[in-house]
This record gives structure tokens, sequence and C-alpha cells, in this order.
């Protein structure tokens, strides 16, 4: 594949995203909502994944609906 310059300015505004998605996971003060996000967005586990890591207790659903959803809903991100 050849680089192109509109290649090139596609990497750099995609990783500018990816970095500014980092920061803000980083920045997520409640451990067990930036975990369920790293997990998630960052290393690409499923839901069910997810609650299996973290001992079973909570099926995939619980860090769906009630970490992600409560979280983003609270800070307005989603309705």
């Amino acid at each position: 594949m050849e680089i192109t310059r509109a290649n090139l300015s596609n990497y750099r505004k995609t990783m500018k995203w990816i970095r500014k998605i980092d920061k803000w996971i980083d920045s997520i003060e409640d451990p067990e909502v930036r975990r369920a996000f790293d997990l998630y967005y960052r290393q690409g586990h499923t839901w069910r994944q997810i609650a299996q890591e973290t001992g079973g207790i909570y099926d995939e659903n619980y860090f769906r609906i009630m970490i992600r959803d409560r979280y983003l809903k609270k800070r307005g991100i989603v309705r």
C-alpha cells in the first residue's frame, strides 16, 4: 500500500483521537468505571468477558448498563 498525504493525515487524526480517549479514560475517578472502560474500549474485551474477569458476581448487563451507561448519562454524554 502506498503511503499518501491523505493516509498520513488520517492516521495522525486517528492517533490524536486515540490519545484524547486514553486521557479521558485515565481521568475517570471511579476505579470500577475506569477499569470497565479500559477493558472494553482499550483492550477490546466483551462485556461478558469483563463480568467473568471481575469475579463473575455480576452479569455482562451490570457492566454495560449500570457502569457504562449510568456513567455516560450522569455526565450528559448520552441520554
